[in-house]
């Protein structure tokens, strides 16, 4: 990642995604709080935090670089586009709908399916798959039982449903 200079001039600022963000944000050792938190330090604090509970946090480092490659070259996506998959890291096609123009006429859906594999290649997310294999069992199992799942809090309420 580059840091852009102060320097005025007509250039583009780079893109940069959240996970180098989040990478940076990490990497950047906090000073002794012998202080009050100045502002930038609340800042840094309040975006790393967040960053944490987005897709970005589950990207594998060495698959960042191949995936922008993939995206740009093999798929055809512009850089605002890669930008954004790598950021939202979508799992559904109608995800795609929102982050790519003209996706039906562009790739179809074979090609969406290959993009969403190759997408989920580059995430170690457990509670994706965890919640792949909850669902699975919705729709083939038990009627007796409910699940219910609040992302928030990562809790898991079961209820019985009334006979």
């Amino acid at each position: 990642m580059e840091i852009l200079s102060t320097e005025s001039n007509d250039e583009a600022p780079e893109l940069v995604t959240n996970f180098e963000v989040l990478q940076l944000l990490s990497s950047h050792k906090p000073k002794k709080k012998s202080h009050p938190q100045s502002h930038v330090d609340w800042i840094k604090d309040h975006v790393q935090s967040h960053l944490k509970t987005t897709p970005c946090a589950s990207i594998k480092k060495d698959d960042l670089p191949p995936l922008i490659q993939q995206l740009q070259h093999e798929f055809g996506l512009t850089s605002a586009e890669t930008l954004q998959i790598v950021n939202f890291m979508p799992r559904e096609s109608v995800e795609l709908f929102l982050i790519i123009k003209d996706l039906p006429s562009r790739l179809s859906e074979k090609r969406q399916e290959e993009l969403l594999a190759l997408i989920a290649s580059c995430t170690h997310d457990s509670k994706q798959k965890d919640t792949a294999n909850k669902e699975d069992v919705m729709e083939n199992g038990d009627a007796s039982v409910m699940l219910q799942e609040k992302e928030q809090n990562d809790v898991v309420v079961k209820t019985e449903e009334p006979s």
